[in-house]
Formats: C-alpha cells, structure tokens, sequence
C-alpha cells in the first residue's frame, strides 16, 4: 500500500505547473473576451448589426463556460498555484493527487475547448474585417496606407491579409 501511495505521489509532480498553465490560459482567454467586449463589439455594431449579435452571443457563451470551470477549480489555487508552498503539506499533496488523479484529463478538454473557442471568435472577428474592408473600399479617395492600417488595427496579418486582397 505504502508504494501505491509512493507511485501516486511521484505521478503528482507536473499537477502544480499543469493547473498553473490551465490559469493562465484560462486568464488569458478571459481578458481577450472582456477586449473583444470593449473594443470590438461596439464598433462592430455600427458595421453589421447580425455579425455583432453573432459575435457578442459567442462572447457570452464562451465567457459562461470560462468562468464555470475556473470556480471549480478554485480550490486547488492555495495548494496549486503561483504561491503553491502556503498552507498545509499534506493538504497540498492530497491537492496534488485529486488533480492528476481527477482534474488533469478535464483541464487538457478545458483548454481544448478554448482553442476551439479562440478558433470560432477568430472566424467571426475575419468576418467583421472584411466587412469593415468592403466598408472602406466603397469610400473615395481610401488608399492602400489607411487599408493596411485598418488591417494591422484589426490583427490581421501575413497570409490573411494575402487572402482578403485576392478576395477584394
């Protein structure tokens, strides 16, 4: 019993970096929502009134399912996180072992998830920039300059810019 226990143990070595990581995503992933909330979605609103909804809906969505998963892993902060040395030793590692035990396998879906989240909002934002492209090209007088910077103010970049030229 005394080397199942050892094995456990010894196989909880990564949980404090993995659920250090699983924040930090999820931390990320939530400050780029309140962004695209702030910047986004208001001038958005003035372009196309059905992307906005479409996009602001996602938001919601996305931001529901953030803020559910990171309150059940909350507890795991004081034996997990950036401080994982405050509290209890043996609280700690009884932490340590519930989240490879039970948590690891859901924080690699969580942040499969987000990707797929990042990939869907990622969609939605290219179709609001070519909105607001079509938008500048019908305006007199717009030159190359002012669509390359509404490209770059809109994080559009390399091979997507290639593809919305081709496009227009």
């Amino acid at each position: 019993m005394l080397n199942s226990i050892r094995i456990s143990i010894n196989g909880t070595r990564g949980s404090a970096a993995d659920y250090q990581t699983t924040v930090k995503d999820l931390e990320q992933f939530l400050d780029d929502l309140n962004a695209i909330e702030r910047a986004i979605i208001p001038s958005a609103q003035l372009l196309n009134s059905d992307l906005a909804s479409s996009l602001a809906a996602k938001v919601k969505t996305s931001r529901k399912q953030a803020e559910e998963y990171r309150e059940s892993i909350k507890r795991y902060e004081k034996a997990l996180g950036q401080h994982e040395k405050k509290g209890n030793a043996v609280i700690r590692t009884i932490r340590m072992m519930q989240w490879h035990l039970w948590r690891r396998d859901e924080a690699v879906q969580q942040r499969q998830r987000l990707q797929a989240d990042r990939t869907s909002l990622d969609t939605s934002l290219t179709a609001m920039a070519t909105v607001a492209l079509q938008g500048l090209l019908n305006q007199p007088n717009v030159g190359l300059d002012i669509l390359l910077d509404a490209m770059g103010n809109w994080g559009i970049t390399g091979p997507q810019a290639r593809t919305l030229f081709d496009y227009f």
